[in-house]
């Protein structure tokens, strides 16, 4: 995995790993059936945290755009709160 930086969980019991790179992966791993293991590719850059809602959605937020998107099966993503202009350093 390239460059984790978040893991979890899904309902399922899915080992799910955010990786913080400019490809925004998330490898998803199953523990409980052989270990295998899929990748998907985001787009999301820098991915920093993840969380599964009750029908086991992913939503992931990232610390180079900000905002939250929920992250499909196939890696496509749809915006829940709006990506934001980076930080400004405080004067």
């Amino acid at each position: 995995m390239h460059e984790p930086v978040a893991v979890r969980f899904d309902k399922a019991g899915m080992l799910t790993v955010m990786s913080r790179g400019v490809a925004g992966i998330v490898t998803r791993i199953d523990l409980f059936g052989g270990g295998a293991r899929s990748v998907v590719v985001t787009g999301t850059v820098g991915l920093d945290n993840a969380a599964f809602d009750g029908e086991n959605r992913m939503f992931v937020s990232s610390f180079a755009s900000g905002g939250i998107a929920e992250v499909h099966q196939d890696g496509k993503t749809r915006a829940v709160v709006p990506q934001g202009s980076p930080p400004t350093p405080l004067r």
